[in-house]
């Protein structure tokens, strides 16, 4: 499994609808204990305790989150939304870009395919969310939110 994947992995059952799973309960759900998984579960946790991102994983400060939303666009094309993160006033479309840190942030060229990429998503939630602004952002392995 890429890096990037087993950290999107641990997120996504990190942030769902668990009490609170350890390190060791979560090396369990794998069947086979990836290479990587103490530097991703490292970097999950750099993610989910960082300041900037506290509001999107502590679920007392949301309305409803949601992982890995899968939508069907006008096109018929299936696409799916990393984290999905409704607030009293706003929507957040957050997408995790792991290979990325702080140090390598997106290029100009990244940055436009990035908010190419988020724009669509959210276009096509405001169609069914009118109701609040929508908001976009990527998220990097060193816990850092960039607002596109």
């Amino acid at each position: 499994m890429e890096f990037g994947t087993l950290v999107h992995k641990i997120l996504e059952i990190v942030t769902g609808d668990y009490e609170s799973i350890d390190k060791e309960a979560m090396k369990n759900i794998f069947e086979a204990v990836p290479n990587d998984f103490d530097r991703a579960w490292d970097t999950s946790l750099t993610i989910i305790n960082s300041m900037r991102l506290k509001r999107f994983f502590n679920r007392h400060e949301y309305v409803k989150a949601q992982n890995e939303v899968a939508y069907v666009n006008r096109s018929g094309d299936i696409r799916r939304i990393d984290r999905l993160v409704e607030f009293d006033k706003e929507i957040w479309i957050v997408d995790y870009k792991i290979s990325l840190d702080q140090e390598s942030k997106p290029s100009s060229q990244m940055r436009r395919q990035y908010t190419s990429q988020l724009v669509q998503y959210r276009d096509d939630l405001a169609k069914m969310r009118a109701d609040k602004p929508i908001r976009v952002g990527v998220v990097l392995s060193s816990g850092e939110l960039i607002e596109l």
